[in-house]
C-alpha cells in the first residue's frame, strides 16, 4: 500500500515538472515573439530607437496650452535635424489646414524655383539730370546688387529721341539709354530707372 502511495507521489511531481517546465517554454517562446514583435501593426507599442511598421494613421491629440509635441535633438553634427520628412516622388511630405505664418520657417524653393527667379515687391526710383547736345549713350546706375528693371524719361522735347532703354546685359543694375538729339538745341531731361532692391535692402 505504501509502495502505490509512492508511486502515485512520483507520478504527480514528475507531471507537475512536466507543466511547469512547458509554461517556461510558452513564456519564453511568446515573450521573445512579443519582443520581436513589439513596434508592428495596430495598437502595438512604439519602441523608440527601432523600425516601427503600421498600416494605420497614429494620432496624437489632446488640449495643450502650448505645443503637444515637441523634438528636441541636441547632436550638433551638420546632418543632425529634429524631423526628417521622406515620401514617394511627387508627394508632399506634408499638410497643414491653416494659412497662420510659421515663424522661421524658411522655404529654398517655390514651385521649384530659387528665390533668385522672383523679383522682390519693393522697388525705387533713380533719377538722372542730363544735358543732351550730341548723340550719345549713359546709364543710370541701380545700387551694388540691385536690378533694374523698367525705365522712363522727362522733360525730353521734340527733337531728342530716346533709342535705346534697356538693362545692360553685362550688368543687370544698370538702365543703358541711348540718345539722339537731332537738333542744334540743347535738351535738358531726366533719365530714369526704376530698381528692385534686393538683399541687403535700401
Amino acid at each position: 500500500m505504501l509502495g502505490s502511495a509512492a508511486k502515485k507521489v512520483a507520478w504527480m511531481a514528475r507531471t507537475t515538472t512536466t507543466v511547469v517546465g512547458l509554461a517556461i517554454m510558452l513564456a519564453l517562446v511568446f515573450g521573445v515573439a512579443t519582443t520581436a514583435l513589439a513596434g508592428t501593426g495596430v495598437g502595438a507599442r512604439f519602441d523608440l530607437g527601432k523600425t516601427n511598421t503600421v498600416n494605420a494613421i497614429t494620432r496624437l491629440v489632446g488640449s495643450v496650452a502650448g505645443p503637444s509635441l515637441q523634438i528636441d535633438n541636441n547632436s550638433t553634427g551638420a546632418s543632425a535635424t529634429a524631423l526628417d520628412l521622406q515620401v514617394e516622388p511627387g508627394k508632399a511630405p506634408m499638410s497643414v489646414n491653416s494659412d497662420g505664418r510659421v515663424t522661421n520657417l524658411n522655404a529654398d524653393k517655390i514651385d521649384g524655383q530659387d528665390s533668385s527667379a522672383f523679383m522682390p515687391a519693393k522697388t525705387y526710383r533713380v533719377d538722372k539730370p542730363i544735358v543732351v547736345d550730341v548723340v550719345f549713350s549713359t546709364a543710370v546706375l541701380c545700387d551694388t546688387g540691385d536690378r533694374a528693371i523698367s525705365s522712363a524719361w522727362a522733360g525730353k522735347n521734340a527733337t531728342t529721341e530716346i533709342t535705346t532703354a534697356a538693362p545692360s546685359v553685362s550688368n543687370p543694375g544698370a538702365m543703358i539709354f541711348l540718345i539722339d538729339n537731332t537738333s542744334e538745341l540743347v535738351d535738358d531731361l531726366t533719365l530714369m530707372a526704376v530698381c528692385a532692391d534686393l538683399p541687403p535692402q535700401r
